[in-house]
């Protein structure tokens, strides 16, 4: 029997970030993992920030490390509030 089991790691960022209407910002996260990750996601107010245009996400895993950036491009009143960086590994 192959079960699976799987864990989710939230890293809260205590950053707070002064920018302008019309700006760009980058929020990096890094979260220390020994399995290779089966998912990230970026939240926004506990939102996915998967369906935002101005949004981008990168991601590199050293085996050891998972490093993550989220990118917000042409802030708006809309970008305002919490950033969450989840990842979720599988294991078994």
């Amino acid at each position: 029997m192959n079960e699976k089991n799987s864990s989710t790691q939230f890293m809260f960022l205590n950053v707070y970030l002064i920018r302008s209407t019309g700006d760009d910002f980058i929020i990096p996260c890094s979260v220390q993992t020994y399995t290779e990750p089966s998912a990230t996601q970026w939240l926004l107010n506990d939102v996915t920030t998967e369906y935002m245009n101005h949004v981008n996400t990168e991601m590199s895993y050293d085996g050891t490390i998972l490093y993550t950036t989220l990118t917000v491009t042409d802030m708006s009143e809309r970008d305002y509030g919490l950033y969450k960086c989840t990842v979720n590994t599988t294991f078994g």
